[in-house]
């Protein structure tokens, strides 16, 4: 979010985040972006054949990641045993 006066007079902006918070979350970004770049690349060059299969495996993970961050539409029911353990939430 940035900071603008509205925002910063009705505490929306975080007063502890700093510029240089923000430049070293972004630069921590791109190098997770670099790494990232780098294993598809290692992936494809030694398994052309299953580019696919990798696709695949990467969109079921970030429709896991979604449940779990509660921003998907698909909800997972908890095993009986988690049932136990969790409350429903109403």
């Amino acid at each position: 979010m940035r900071s603008t006066p509205t925002a910063t007079r009705l505490k929306l902006v975080p007063p502890a985040i700093a510029k240089n918070d923000i430049v070293a979350m972004a630069r921590r970004s791109r190098e997770s972006a670099k790494a990232f770049s780098a294993t598809v690349a290692r992936f494809g060059t030694e398994m052309p054949e299953c580019m696919d299969r990798f696709h695949d495996a990467m969109k079921a993970f970030r429709t896991v990641a979604a449940q779990l961050n509660g921003t998907s539409p698909i909800r997972v029911e908890p095993t009986p045993l988690e049932a136990v353990r969790m409350p429903r939430a109403a």
